[in-house]
């Protein structure tokens, strides 16, 4: 059975004169039957469509925080000792990665991870040069319920699922690039969930002697319809996720395959080296020989 709180409540479909009498076309009209569009439904069915969305707008919410706690390479809890890049943007960018402070808290913790870990870098060591580093390498953005009023840099709002990212995806290290790509594309399908809910919700709220009221309900409609639910994220992100690191294992083993034939052709060359300066030596030792053989001759 569907999972009712990814099965939005749309419009019927239109009818198509050209496949009357076939079975297709029976199956709709029980389809319309079983699931009456938005502009007819009774008070009841308009609030249990309304919980329904409500239930699945948190659920999404926990989603996305499942996928923001979830972070491997990157974040707060890395070891900066350990990381191959050194310059001050690289090490705010993998430390900013995702995460959903405002601003002023982001710095403090920054340069708090900078101090525990001693890393020294000379445009670090104050809270206007680590600022100065956020804003030119991040941006925060909104996956959540839309507000246009939020400060975008110190806003806490938890329903605004506000998310700092990385502008250019060139400071990160080439292992977490394509992983990163896929969790932004995740989190863009969640916020497209979310706004299109939050938009059916707002019009279900409305009084239907409102001007314009079927015709907003309509749209709203139609956008839920061509969003994907939670389950179609959640399937999305774990086979996109299973790809990448497919594609990466079969990097990995390239890579070793280039790295062997180096070492092999590497191995020759110096082989070929040796060889050579073998031969040389013999040839030295022929010639030393044979001047010898003269000069023995000459004293006779």
């Amino acid at each position: 059975m569907a999972d009712p709180l990814n099965v939005p409540i749309g419009l019927p479909p239109p009818s198509n004169p050209s496949s009357q009498g076939r079975p297709a076309k029976s199956l709709k009209r029980k389809r319309k039957s079983s699931s009456p569009s938005p502009l007819n439904l009774t008070p009841d069915q308009k609030a249990s469509h309304a919980q329904l969305l409500r239930q699945e707008l948190s659920s999404l919410i926990l989603y996305f925080h499942e996928i923001a706690s979830n972070k491997v390479g990157f974040g707060f809890g890395l070891d900066l000792a350990g990381i191959e890049c050194k310059t001050a943007n690289g090490m705010v960018a993998l430390m900013m990665e995702e995460s959903g402070l405002p601003l002023a808290r982001l710095i403090e913790r920054l340069k708090s991870k900078l101090e525990d870990s001693q890393v020294k870098h000379e445009t670090m060591t104050t809270m206007a040069g680590i600022k100065s580093a956020v804003l030119l390498v991040g941006q925060r953005i909104m996956y959540g319920v839309p507000n246009l009023d939020a400060d975008v840099l110190e806003d806490d709002s938890p329903s605004c699922l506000w998310c700092w990212e990385t502008r250019d995806l060139k400071l990160m290290p080439k292992s977490l690039r394509s992983s990163l790509k896929v969790r932004r594309e995740c989190r863009r399908r969640i916020h497209e969930r979310i706004t299109a809910i939050s938009a059916m919700l707002a019009v279900l709220q409305k009084s239907e002697s409102v001007e314009d009221y079927k015709i907003d309900l309509r749209k709203a409609s139609e956008k839920l319809m061509k969003t994907l639910g939670e389950t179609d994220i959640r399937s999305y992100m774990d086979g996109m996720l299973q790809k990448n690191d497919a594609e990466m294992a079969d990097k990995d083993v390239k890579r070793e395959q280039k790295l062997l034939i180096r070492q092999l052709e590497k191995n020759k060359r110096a082989s070929e080296q040796e060889k050579r300066r073998i031969d040389l030596e013999v040839r030295r030792e022929k010639q030393q020989m044979v001047c010898a053989s003269l000069v023995t001759f000459e004293d006779q």
